[in-house]
């Protein structure tokens, strides 16, 4: 189950640079995994 910050986070959608979302100044949700997600591949990439 989510927490009440990560539903909040996701009601707020996508928006650009950062928000105040939950009484914390964050990305976007989806911003952040796509961030996740490239880090993640260029870490796999580098180690090949």
């Amino acid at each position: 189950m989510n927490s009440r910050e990560v539903y909040e986070r996701i009601q707020a959608g996508d928006y650009p640079g950062e928000a105040e979302v939950a009484g914390k100044m964050r990305k976007s949700i989806y911003r952040e995994y796509a961030d996740a997600l490239v880090e993640g591949l260029l870490q796999y990439s580098k180690s090949r």
